[in-house]
């Protein structure tokens, strides 16, 4: 079995998020949210960096900075070199960023141009597509 790689962040947008766009025409921002950790004089705040991608890029780049947000993620690694002006020396770096699967906002009235949809719903937005049909009767069920 293959290790699990998802990720559950909840907190709030620390800047409004830059929709950018690719060589070969995908979406893409990266952003951070500030979540929060422990409480009183435990308390922390973390800034994971958050990379989204077409549907998820558009959908995050309408909400403005503040709004408070759940990302299901996958954890992703890069790593890259490069040389200090000062000493001259090759330096090397790693950096952890979190892949959005699905986004959701849970602030109505923070997510401008993002309003609550008739039945009440947040907006989100998924990669994942559901391939169910809705059945009209329990008499349809194949069990």
């Amino acid at each position: 079995m293959g290790d699990i790689n998802t990720t559950i962040f909840t907190g709030r947008l620390v800047t409004e998020p830059e929709l950018k766009t690719t060589l070969s025409g995908k979406f893409v921002t990266t952003f951070n949210i500030a979540c929060e950790r422990g409480f009183g004089e435990k308390k922390k705040v973390l800034y994971p960096t958050l990379v989204a991608w077409n549907g998820q890029a558009e959908f995050a780049a309408k909400l403005p900075k503040g709004t408070k947000i759940a990302v299901r993620c996958e954890m992703d690694g890069r790593t890259w070199e490069s040389k200090n002006k000062v000493t001259n020396v090759v330096e090397k770096h790693r950096s952890i960023d979190f892949i959005v699967q699905e986004i959701f906002a849970m602030e109505a009235k923070r997510a401008a141009g993002t309003a609550a949809t008739a039945d009440g719903k947040l907006p989100s937005y998924s990669q994942s597509e559901n391939n169910f049909e809705d059945l009209s009767s329990d008499d349809e069920l194949p069990f």
